[in-house]
């Protein structure tokens, strides 16, 4: 699967590639923020801290963590789980990756099963040993006392409420994800196919590249032309080629006198006598 980025080219991963696979589960799991993995601890710290300062930013981050469980599970099943979609070439070569690359996926499986228990909150019984062993730096650089570090007003009935909530919508979004790629084994369409009005919005993430390209990209592309094309031309380059012919045409003139006469030179200088002689009798007369 060397330069294959498309996961609609993967599938059945889970049988070539098992460390991958295990770990790759792992983090998903982690991110979607189910317990008992790392990323549950520190998604329930930063909810509980959200819903303390505005309920409804905790609703639309509620929405956000769904939404990466459901992309992280449909990424999982879509990579390891059902037959492989790829060339038979491909799948002639699939391996596992060399211990350089699974070592350190290990390594970072293992955080991310057990890292988060160094900050288990008080409500399941901790004591917020990360929190505390952080105080310090937090007091330096927001300028508070240490000991409001990881503070919360919140009772621990409504931290549970949070975490399960939380939980739970991990959970629906994965549900949702393996009844789509796993049990009805859909694969997302290919490129250039015509889908849905709903699919192809989300697909084309809102049109935001499409709406930042013509206010903005566009705009300043036709500005800067008319600046080169007008601006540029017809102003810099006229004064500043304007300026050099001029300096060349006098300079050429000028040169003319330097004829090397020695006669014409005795000439000029009385001439240029006579004219300081005739402005200085004028000066003297006025």
């Amino acid at each position: 699967m060397s330069n294959e980025q498309d996961v609609r080219s993967m599938g059945g991963l889970r049988k070539y590639l098992p460390v991958t696979f295990l770990t790759f589960l792992i983090a998903t799991i982690a991110i979607a923020g189910i317990p008992p993995f790392a990323g549950f601890f520190s998604k329930d710290e930063i909810l509980m801290h959200v819903y303390e300062h505005s309920p409804i930013m905790w609703v639309l981050a509620v929405i956000g963590s769904m939404m990466t469980s459901f992309y992280m599970f449909r990424l999982l099943f879509l990579t390891f789980s059902g037959s492989f979609r790829g060339t038979h070439e491909q799948k002639h070569h699939l391996h596992e990756s060399p211990a350089s690359m699974t070592i350190p996926l290990i390594v970072l499986a293992i955080l991310s099963a057990a890292g988060g228990f160094i900050g288990i909150p008080e409500a399941l019984g901790g004591h917020n040993w990360l929190s505390n062993f952080m105080s310090p730096l937090y007091d330096l650089s927001r300028r508070v006392r240490p000991e409001s570090f990881g503070e919360t007003h919140l009772s621990h009935s409504t931290e549970y409420m949070l975490m399960g909530v939380s939980v739970g919508a991990a959970l629906i979004a994965l549900v949702i994800a393996f009844v789509l790629y796993v049990s009805r084994k859909s694969v997302p369409a290919p490129e250039g196919e015509r889908l849905p009005a709903l699919q192809n919005l989300v697909y084309n993430k809102y049109y935001i590249d499409e709406l930042y390209n013509n206010l903005i990209v566009k705009p300043l592309m036709l500005l800067g032309d008319f600046l080169y094309g007008v601006f540029e031309f017809f102003v810099i380059d006229l004064i500043v080629n304007g300026v050099g012919k001029a300096v060349q045409a006098f300079s050429g003139v000028v040169r003319r006198l330097q004829t090397g006469a020695i006669g014409f030179y005795i000439f000029a200088m009385v001439i240029g006598i006579v004219v300081l002689l005739l402005f200085n009798f004028r000066g003297f007369i006025l």
